[in-house]
């Protein structure tokens, strides 16, 4: 399994960590999707697509805590995180609205297609916080 992110999901994570009213996001995202197999990952509220193919909403840890928007792809068992946002204040907000969640959707379903504009999400042995690399399709792979 390889957990994908767009730029703007990477964006998003490394505003929301600078900030100290969100010390535990780093490490629940790493955790939740770095640690669990496929099949716990991909839980939450179906928002759009076919069962193959589904694009999620996840609370974490719950209701209070961080929104996070991806697909899950069941026949690769690969996952790609387009959009987090925070509950509580400074930067949190309520759910996003339905426009922005099927432009979230359509995005996503171009990019996974477009492999030199994803990162991977990893972590850093020495360090343990979040690392995104940049990836690029392997050539025998064209």
């Amino acid at each position: 399994m390889i957990i994908y992110c767009t730029e703007e999901f990477s964006r998003e994570f490394n505003n929301i960590k600078k900030k100290k009213n969100y010390k535990d996001f780093e490490k629940l995202i790493l955790e939740f999707f770095l640690d669990n197999d496929f099949e716990k990952i991909a839980t939450g509220d179906l928002l759009y697509g076919p069962t193959e193919l589904p694009y999620i909403k996840k609370r974490l840890p719950d209701a209070g805590g961080y929104r996070l928007y991806f697909l899950a792809d069941i026949k690769t068992k690969n996952i790609y995180l387009n959009f987090v946002h925070p509950k509580k204040e400074p930067l949190g907000f309520d759910n996003i609205g339905i426009i922005k969640k099927k432009e979230l959707h359509d995005s996503i379903c171009v990019n996974r297609k477009n492999i030199p504009i994803l990162y991977t999400l990893e972590r850093c042995p020495i360090k343990g916080i979040a690392v995104f690399k940049p990836y690029e399709k392997q050539k025998n792979n064209k």
